[in-house]
């Protein structure tokens, strides 16, 4: 991992004013945060109303020490979601980011003869009633 993930909480709050620009949600997690959204069986509902999800992308960069991120489908929506762990002034953090994406742009087009609705069916990244 870059040095670039050991930042002081000042650094922290300007990272996410520029991310706010793009995003549509930014959180910033401390430990104990981190595992309260671990206990909780639906990730989160009460910090996320917008969505229930299938695993906690934030819990996972957080214990990995990683970035990740994911696509979640919740109805007709689709949202990515990516979370960075951070050392804020010596402490654990994770960052957050939430973007709703077009349906429209996500499924137009096909892979190999399927529609990417399909594709992203059979890796199971979808959720779908």
């Amino acid at each position: 991992m870059d040095s670039d993930y050991k930042i002081t909480m000042e650094q922290a709050e300007t990272e996410m004013a520029c991310y706010r620009k793009v995003f549509d949600d930014v959180w910033l997690y401390d430990e104990a945060a981190v595992d309260a959204l671990k206990k909780e069986d639906d990730c989160g509902e009460e910090q996320h109303p917008t969505h229930q999800c299938m695993g906690h992308v934030a819990v996972d960069a957080f214990y990995k020490k990683e970035e990740l991120s994911k696509l979640e489908f919740i109805g007709d929506d689709i949202y990515q979601i990516m979370a960075k762990y951070l050392e804020i002034d010596g402490k654990p953090y994770v960052m957050e980011l939430l973007k709703s994406m077009l349906v429209d742009v996500v499924y137009h087009g096909t892979v190999s003869g399927r529609d990417n609705f399909s594709v992203y069916q059979d890796v199971g990244c979808i959720n779908v009633k």
